[in-house]
């Protein structure tokens, strides 16, 4: 199996992907969408072609990431069994 590095094919799932979704998080697709959107390019330092990354993200960007991110673990947390 590949490994699936978006949270949004994690909680919605993809049959081309042989991922079966997490319905219980279904709810929060739209925060795992955002935190997608900024993976790449924020973890590489040529993900943008041009420019620095600070020209292109500000702190309501990481301060919007941070709060979807909580979101998530959360909801996480809720549904997995502690051991």
């Amino acid at each position: 199996m590949e490994r699936i590095h978006s949270i949004f094919i994690l909680i919605r799932g993809s049959k081309r992907e042989k991922v079966s979704g997490i319905p219980e998080l279904a709810s929060l697709a739209d925060e795992a969408k955002e935190l997608d959107k900024v993976y790449i390019p924020t973890r590489y330092p040529n993900g943008i072609p041009f420019g620095i990354l600070a020209e292109f993200y500000t702190r309501k960007n990481g301060e919007d990431c941070i709060r979807w991110a909580g979101r998530i673990i959360e909801a996480v947390q809720k549904i997995l069994p502690i051991t």
